[in-house]
């Protein structure tokens, strides 16, 4: 890793860390490639399609690629091998700035947006075959992403694992990749608005986000509860200035459990925000939380067909096909149909014996 080892890194101040560099050409050749390519189809592409690709897209992207080269190429990731601390900020920003940023800028949504004129085998149609595998599903199904998510925080600093990364310059290849691909699953069925065959409802958003909260919270509690230290390879680098070592393990956690949380929440507010914005959605529980409520009615003994609607009414669902449990809530009839279900419910509660 860049930096273990090396006694020659001098003391970590603003100057040290803004001027300390060390070039990554693979990183920087992705980079570009991809950022030209976002910019061609968006417009270039998309505009010959008619359609207008937004401009705060663009500039989400485009900053996710830009603060992931920062990340691994400055001294955040130079000075990451000689204290954890730095390391904690770096993995933060990885695994939840930079994935963040390109959920916004929407480049499946870019991908699938606008088929060329130049027969059936475009970009576009590939994008919509792939997004409707079952590889697909399977990878963006969130509690994938979730448990994707909490395994890369426990298997990266809470095993050996991060022993061996100091000691290894592939493996540390192999973190940052994992942190992108991990924040970027978990995120994008939560954050984005990319044309998934699955979509989430917003409680159940906030409810995932809040159990990678968790998980931030765990890990980095646990680190702060480190008695000696964890990791060897920092401490054969004999580096005679900052914080001890124990110390440095602390700091680490801290910023795990205080930034790292932090940093979801902020997440979590701009979910909350989309959700009051949506209001074709504002109701919307998810079909799972719709399915749980009728089986709970279900076994209560109240038949939904029944209290649906009188005969001769026609009764539509919000995905537009015909079904009267779904007509609940859609107008005056079905709201008094409700109120006669709960009514039933208040008698089957009185009818039941007293214990």
């Amino acid at each position: 890793m860049p930096g273990m080892g090396s006694t020659a890194l001098p003391p970590l101040t603003l100057g040290s860390a803004l001027g300390t560099w060390h070039l990554v050409p693979v990183a920087d050749v992705i980079v570009a490639l991809a950022a030209l390519g976002y910019l061609h189809r968006a417009y270039r592409t998309l505009p010959r399609a008619g359609v207008r690709w937004p401009a705060g897209r663009t500039a989400s992207f485009l900053g996710a690629l830009l603060v992931a080269a920062v990340a691994v190429q400055s001294g955040i990731d130079v000075y990451g091998g000689t204290l954890f601390w730095m390391h904690m900020v770096e993995h933060l920003v990885l695994i939840m700035v930079v994935p963040a940023l390109f959920i916004l800028g929407q480049p499946i949504r870019l991908l699938s947006t606008g088929a060329d004129k130049s027969g059936a085998d475009t970009i576009a149609t590939r994008t919509e075959s792939a997004l409707r595998s079952r590889v697909a599903s399977v990878l963006t199904f969130p509690l994938v992403g979730l448990a994707l998510y909490a395994a890369i925080l426990v298997g990266t600093h809470l095993t050996g694992f991060m022993q061996q990364m100091l000691t290894h310059l592939w493996l540390h290849d192999l973190e940052i990749a994992l942190y992108l691909v991990g924040g970027y699953l978990y995120f994008l069925p939560l954050l984005g608005h990319e044309p998934l065959r699955r979509e989430l409802s917003y409680p159940l958003r906030v409810f995932v986000l809040l159990m990678g909260m968790t998980a931030d919270t765990v890990v980095g509690v646990m680190l702060m509860m480190a008695s000696s230290e964890p990791f060897p390879a920092y401490a054969a680098q004999n580096r005679g200035w900052g914080p001890g070592l124990l110390s440095d393990i602390h700091t680490g956690g801290g910023i795990m459990w205080v930034i790292g949380d932090g940093l979801m929440f902020a997440i979590t507010v701009l979910v909350v925000a989309q959700w009051m914005g949506d209001t074709e959605r504002q109701n919307d529980t998810g079909r799972w939380l719709e399915s749980a409520r009728r089986s709970s009615l279900a076994g209560l003994g109240v038949d939904l067909r029944d209290e649906s609607a009188e005969p001769g009414k026609s009764t539509v669902d919000n995905q537009g096909a015909g079904g009267p449990a779904d007509q609940i809530d859609n107008d005056d009839e079905a709201l008094a149909a409700y109120n006669r279900m709960l009514a039933r419910l208040s008698q089957l509660d009185k009818d039941q014996p007293a214990r």
